[in-house]
């Protein structure tokens, strides 16, 4: 039966089922129209800000929901979405959304400022202006009221309306303290306030603590009220500040000892540092973390803080010179829904006790204070090392300082002899593998000697036990084998230090046992030994330190495992600072891992220089070749091949040709194009900058080294500026521009002479010098500015933002900076010249039709002629105004780091500084600082993005031209400190070869991406892979993330015109990874995976230590395997964040073409820096096993930024090893130095060695042959040896063995004569010197023998001897002997110790035989039985 029948036959029942639906239908219509709650969304609110409106709220009638940014695809039946405008960034389909909800008549408003893609809705000024009062007056009560303002105004239809009272109107800028809902609006207020609480101390420490965007009257403070608390028992005066507008007024009436800031963007700008600096106040920021307490400590990816959190609680504050980044709360869902800041009590423990162990350096007498400081040595005999610093001669230079300066430093030796012979003997280094060595350090090295049981009780007490039982499962109980024996009666561990008083010196150990020494120096993935962690456990626990500071680039703690920024407890770095004041002494030019170091054991970096910069001194040996080249292009047709046969024979004799790949036909001239490529190399070699003798602390440069400094510092800013200038005007040619050749005859030359005149005459009068060097006139000038204002929009402060959104002036005034046209304000001054320029029309238009719209404006492009006229004027003005500036500061900076050091040891406030490269970075000058980083989130910069496009674009034409193809996939490496100083380059490479461009909001933010259109692009999208240092991951997750998005994104492009190999190389993954074992659906989702870095979350690759123990490998493979094993993890894709599968790695890089390798510092070069083999080296040797073909090996030279290129890998080799290894003018110079520098010349050699295995094309025997010459031989007689023997013979024995072992291992084609020469003086060296022991030296075996094989019977004896004694070491240590065996390292024992220790391992050879008889006859007797 159907229901009509059924209705049919009974009607009275359907009237009333009718009936009853009717009712149920108006029932809830009236429920939804009349009673129904006021339902609304708080989108992308921060979690703690919508709990505390919601339980402000005291209304069934009123639901609060808050919606992540990301969730707000779907707001349907809301009443009300109100949005939080700062970081607001949604995709067209949810703005579409929110815009449809607001057409429907749902209320929809920002606040604190428009995001621009959003419109209000339903809301008309009257209505914003109420809302805003109510929201800016932060406190319960006043979100109470604004919740019942919402449902009465917004819906008012509704029943039982709670009428809203008026807003309270609470001054912004106010003193606060424990009592909730008081405030104070003076510091005398609060003064007597504490006062009558009697908790007011006389005479103590005043803080000044700025609650960050917290509004201390809104709820959800109870952390807040745990700090001032612990630091009210600590003995400070707190003064508790709420403020924005008026912030650094409310911290001056203070007059605090410290600031304590809880961040949210910088603490108020330049001038608050400035204010900082002049009254010598430190400024810590400690973190409120955005994590519950479970995923902060099981941070199992390591990532700890990231993306736009990074950067507004730690990236801007450390602008300002913040300090200790240390987690104080976590926030956590509580049984009632709503997320509140928790206290994390051990970590409050620490941050108060923290501050006031800095403080205390202030009071406490320099005679009294304790210091500690740790360096860092080689392994053996090597000398300390710290990137370009002589580090023994500066640790001697601080320690004669402190001196002078009251502390006691008793016991130092009058001579800095005297003082290297102390670290030799007593701050050893030794390795894992070195028991020898190890046992003669403990009898004759003078260690201190800590018991098992005492190292146990400071582990308990520092340690939590789950960072202990790392440690044991690891390693076994204490003391472990590393540096241990017994001792007094108990197994005890020996740590190396020179104590001079209150000051102790220690080497810093090795953090991994094992004999990889890279992934030593960079972390290892598992928990540092006994013997690492002894020394820093001593100086917290019984040395008792008032600080720790780290001495030169780098060590290795900054390395091991644990969280990158945010650190517990739990993680390494942290266990081993603990509460110390903590500072860091590195160099200018590595920023990258100096805010890893920074970060990761809350330090304060003090900058220091780099050696001098000078020009190469090589242009004689080209005068001829020069000569030649102009007489060919000015002789006719029918004389140039004559000419160009002269040419020929004077590239032959130089071999320029080796490393530009040109031929070697003696009677065949070179070609036009062949002509020009070698005349701009040999230009580019005479005008290498080069690194003179290393620096040392305290020291000042030459005063002809201060000269060639700045002219490096100005020079190419100047001339390339002027260049680019003259081609905007077309004086000269785009190809002249790009001629290298033509800018240093025409350009560079003159400007070095003319700032040799103006060094001389200390010319400062801005404007003559602007128009003497360049015609320039002040209309150009604020021409200029205005572009560079469009380009580049200043970015507000979090503070900025909020004094804007309560109408507030905070330095700026806050107000609509625009004309009545919606175009930019002209700036103060600037000239009205000339008709508008069209781009300015459009960009006016532009905004004018999005305020029409309500939408937010999209601005047209500058023009890029536009753009290089504002950043070449914009550059000659920053040059000649600070060239006498530069001179000054390189001549104050030696002082100004020792004045530094001496400062942070007074608890004094660090100036900040960014760091790089100083002839790129002028302004990072006076060293001596806290140094920086950049925000992520605005990267790429759009200089960055103009340069990166260049690059690729230079890459495809380059790679086109020799291949007559498009690459199917390149490679990048990503680094820190190119990332920081580039602002982002090399990312804006890879983004555009995908075809993906950065999105922008109005403050040059890039918030987003978008495909550029295959039209536009004309070329066909190519594929990426990127290997990532862990330092880059930490620096920049969310850029990784935006690049991952990228290749999706290009991957899932449809109907490009010119072909898309991402697409295709993601399809073919996909194929792989299936026939690989993978499933088909997890296949398809790892198919775009193309950002890979270290495991574990590791910092290196862990491949250099096998590259140069060549007798651990045979095959080339096995390096690469371990390489993609290493470097296997994905990165960029935030849900698989660290994860490693199984040749996934080795399925991206398929059909890779090129190799890509970042070059942005003047101060390395492929050569002298290890990470160039083992990063690019390591990829390209990985590439070459995967594909079967070497691919193209490219570097982004960044080194000028006028200039930024693309340099062909061979060639820079060529150009470093013309002008540093084989350039007698740079050796003479070096070997003014001491041990650090002979050490950077052995480090060179065994990097040379590892090109030759990553990429032999790179290495030629010719170069070898050279540097035998040069080091073996001494034909320049420059004095090699007698340097080596003096400053570091344990250098000359390591190049010589390197040399050997490229020899033997096939990389060079070394004749017997020079195989025997080499092997005559390395034996020599050891015979004379005692084996070093470095790795080359002594861990290997087969090169020992290859070497023996070389030398006479006899010499092959001794020099056996000589390994076999130090292979085979009997010590004595307390009241143990024991017998070493099969182990190499450092210094043999006396002939007598020999002697005893052949005739102990006779008897115990003839006991183990004695042994082996009785065993026998008992095993014969119980079968006879």
């Amino acid at each position: 039966m159907s229901v009509i029948q059924f209705l049919r036959q009974h009607k009275s029942a359907g009237w009333k089922a009718g009936l009853a639906l009717l009712l149920v239908l108006g029932l809830y219509a009236f429920y939804s129209l009349l009673l129904s709650p006021t339902k609304i969304a708080l989108v992308n609110f921060p979690s703690y800000q919508v709990s505390n409106i919601a339980m402000a709220s005291d209304s069934r009638l009123i639901k609060v929901k808050e919606v992540k940014a990301e969730d707000a695809s779907s707001l349907k039946g809301y009443d009300a979405i109100l949005l939080f405008g700062p970081g607001l960034r949604l995709t067209e389909e949810q703005t579409e959304n929110i815009d449809a909800a607001g057409k429907k008549g749902t209320a929809v408003y920002t606040f604190v400022f428009s995001s621009g893609s959003i419109s209000n809705h339903n809301v008309d000024s009257l209505q914003q202006e109420q809302l805003d009062i109510y929201y800016n007056n932060r406190s319960r009560m006043n979100y109470r009221n604004m919740l019942h303002y919402i449902r009465s105004t917004f819906d008012s239809r509704k029943l039982f309306q709670t009428k809203a009272d008026e807003p309270i109107l609470i001054p912004s800028d106010i003193f606060f303290h424990l009592e909730d809902g008081v405030f104070y609006r003076t510091a005398d207020e609060l003064t007597n306030h504490l006062r009558e609480k009697k908790i007011y101390k006389e005479d103590a420490p005043r803080i000044a603590f700025v609650s960050g965007m917290t509004s201390p009257l809104e709820g959800n403070r109870s952390y807040i009220d745990s700090l001032i608390t612990r630091l009210t028992d600590a003995g400070f005066n707190v003064y508790p500040i709420a403020s924005a507008a008026k912030r650094q007024q409310l911290m001056e009436s203070v007059h605090p000892d410290a600031v304590i800031y809880l961040p949210m963007g910088r603490l108020g700008g330049d001038k608050t540092v400035q204010w900082l600096t002049e009254n010598n106040i430190p400024l810590f920021c400690p973190l409120s973390i955005m994590l519950s307490r479970d995923e902060w400590l099981s941070d199992d990816k390591n990532k700890g803080v990231t993306g736009g959190y990074l950067t507004a609680r730690i990236v801007l504050p450390e602008i300002d010179g913040g300090i200790d980044p240390l987690v104080i709360s976590t926030q956590n869902q509580h049984e009632n829904g709503y997320f509140m800041f928790d206290a994390e009590s051990e970590r409050l423990d620490n941050f108060t006790q923290n501050v006031k162990n800095y403080l205390q350096l202030r009071k406490k007498p320099n005679k009294d204070k304790r210091v500690a400081i740790c360096y860092f040595k080689a392994a053996g005999q090597a000398s300390l090392v710290a990137a370009g610093l002589e580090v023994a001669p500066s640790l001697y230079e601080l320690l004669k300082r402190l001196k002078q300066e009251g502390y006691t430093v008793n016991g130092l030796p009058d001579t800095f002899e005297g003082f290297s012979q102390l670290l030799k003997k007593q701050g050893a280094v030794l390795g894992a593998y070195a028991k020898g060595a190890q046992d003669d350090f403990m009898k004759n090295g003078n260690p201190l000697w800590v018991s098992k049981s005492t190292y146990e009780k400071w582990a308990a007490h520092t340690l939590v036990p789950e960072k202990y039982k790392e440690v044991v499962d690891k390693y076994g109980e204490a003391p472990g084998d590393y540096l241990s024996a017994t001792h007094d009666g108990e197994e005890s561990l020996a740590i190396a230090r020179l104590q001079f008083g209150n000051v102790v010196l220690f080497p810093q150990p090795h953090a991994a046992e094992g004999n990889d020494e890279f992934h030593i120096v960079h972390g290892a993935s598992v928990a540092p030994p006994h013997a690492y962690l002894a020394p820093y456990l001593w100086v917290q626990n019984e040395f008792k330190a008032d600080a720790l500071i780290h001495f030169g680039t780098h060590g290795s703690l900054e390395f091991t495992p644990g969280k990158q920024a945010g650190l517990s407890n739990r993680d390494w770095p942290d266990c081993l600072i603990g509460s110390l004041p903590h500072f860091y002494y590195y160099s200018i030019a590595n920023v990258g891992e100096a805010i890893i170091a920074k970060r990761r054991t809350h330090a304060a970096m003090l900058s220091h220089l780099t050696p001098p910069f000078m020009e190469s001194r090589t242009r004689d040996r080209f005068s001829g070749l020069f000569k030649d080249i102009d007489d060919w292009y000015q002789a006719p047709e029918n004389k140039q091949p004559e000419i160009g046969l002269r040419i020929k024979a004077a590239v032959l004799k130089l071999g320029l040709q080796r490393d530009l790949q040109l031929d070697s036909i003696a009677g065949k001239p070179y070609t036009a194009e062949e002509i020009e490529r070698i005349e701009n190399f040999a230009e580019e070699i005479s005008n290498e900058k080069m690194t003179g003798r290393l620096y040392t602390l305290g020291q000042p440069y030459g005063k002809e080294d201060i000269e060639s400094t700045v002219i490096a510092m100005s020079a190419d800013p100047l001339a390339y500026s002027l260049a680019r200038l003259d081609a905007l005007n077309n004086k000269i040619t785009r190809k002249q521009l790009e001629n290298n050749t033509y800018i240093s005859r025409h350009y560079l030359a003159p400007v070095k002479a003319r700032l040799k005149q103006l060094l001389a005459s200390r010319e400062q009068n801005p404007d003559r010098l602007m128009l003497e060097f360049a015609g320039l006139s002040r209309a150009d000038l604020m021409k200029a500015r205005a572009t560079d204002m469009a380009v580049n929009p200043r970015q507000l402060s979090m503070s900025e933002m909020m004094a804007m959104a309560a109408g507030e002036d905070n330095g700026s005034s806050g107000k609509d900076n625009s004309d009545d046209n919606g175009g930019m304000k002209m700036p103060a001054g600037m000239p009205k010249v000339g008709k508008m320029p069209d781009w300015v029309k459009k960009r006016i238009e532009a905004r004018k039709k999005a305020k029409k719209e309500g939408k937010q404006a999209v601005l047209p492009e500058v023009p890029q002629e536009e753009k290089d006229f504002s950043f070449a004027v914009l550059e000659i003005e920053r040059t000649l105004k600070n060239v006498i500036n530069y001179k000054q500061l390189l001549e104050a900076s030696p002082e100004s780091e020792l004045q530094s050091i001496l400062h942070a040891l007074d608890g004094g406030y660090i100036a900040p500084s960014p760091g790089g490269d100083v002839i790129l970075s002028p302004n990072t000058l006076p060293t001596g600082r806290n140094m920086f980083s950049i925000n992520a989130e605005a990267t790429p910069s759009t200089r960055a993005w103009d340069n990166g496009k260049l690059l690729a674009e230079t890459t495809l034409k380059t790679y086109f031209k020799k291949h007559e193809d498009w690459p199917r996939k390149v490679s990048y490496t990503f680094w820190a400190g190119e990332f920081i100083e580039t602002e982002g380059a090399t990312f804006a490479q890879a983004l555009y070869m995908l075809g993906v461009e950065p999105v922008r909001d109005g403050m040059g933010r890039v918030t987003d991406i978008r495909l550029i259109p295959s039209e536009e692009l004309k070329r066909p999208r190519i594929d990426i892979v990127v290997q990532t240092s862990g330092q880059l991951r930490d620096l920049a997750a969310s850029r990784l993330a935006m690049l991952s998005k990228a290749v999706g994104m290009a991957a899932g492009s449809e109907g490009d015109s010119y072909g898309n190999y991402v697409a295709e190389g993601t399809v073919e993954s996909e194929k792989l990874l299936v026939e690989k074992g993978i499933s088909p659906r997890e296949a398809r989702e790892l198919s775009t995976m193309r950002i890979f870095g270290a495991v574990n979350g590791g910092y290196g690759t862990g491949i250099t230590g096998l590259v140069e123990k060549g007798d651990a490998w045979e095959e080339e493979s096995q390096i690469a395997d371990t390489y993609l094993n290493n470097m296997g993890a994905i990165y960029g894709d935030p849900d698989k964040w660290g994860a490693v599968v199984k040749d996934l790695f080795e399925v991206a890089l398929q059909h890779t073409d090129i190799v890509m390798q970042p070059r942005q510092s003047n101060t390395w070069g492929a050569l002298s820096l290890d990470h160039m083999y083992e990063f690019m080296g390591g990829l390209n040797l990985s590439v070459r096993n995967v594909t079967g073909k070497d691919p193209e090996a490219y570097l982004s030279d960044y080194r000028n930024r006028h200039n930024v290129r693309m340099q062909n890998l061979r060639e820079a080799i060529g150009v470093e090893s013309r002008t540093t290894l084989l350039n007698p003018e740079y050796i003479k110079e070096k070997m003014k130095g001491g041990g650090t520098t002979a050490e950077n010349f052995s480090k060179t050699f065994r990097n040379t060695y590892g090109w030759n295995v990553m990429k032999p094309s790179t290495i030629d025997h010719e170069l070898w042959d050279d540097l035998y010459k040069m080091y073996i031989l001494d034909e320049q007689q420059l004095g090699i040896h007698k340097f080596f023997k003096n400053a570091s013979p344990a250098a000359l024995q390591e190049m010589t063995a390197v040399m050997l072992e490229t020899a033997r291992k096939g990389y060079w084609k070394a004749t017997n004569k020079q195989l025997q020469q080499i092997a005559k003086l390395h034996t020599s060296l050891v015979k004379e010197f005692k084996p070093a022991c470095t790795g080359f030296v002594c861990d290997n075996d087969k090169l020992k023998e290859f070497i023996a094989s070389r030398i006479p019977d006899q010499q092959a004896r001794e020099y056996r001897q000589n390994i076999t004694e130090i292979k085979e070491a009997l010590v004595e240590t307390g009241q143990q002997m024991v017998l070493k065996k099969d182990q190499l390292n450092q210094v043999p024992q006396k002939e007598s110790q020999t002697l005893d220790g052949i005739l102990i391992g006779v008897s115990v050879v003839t006991l183990f035989f004695l042994l082996v008889f009785v065993l026998k006859r008992r095993k014969n007797k119980k079968w006879s039985m």
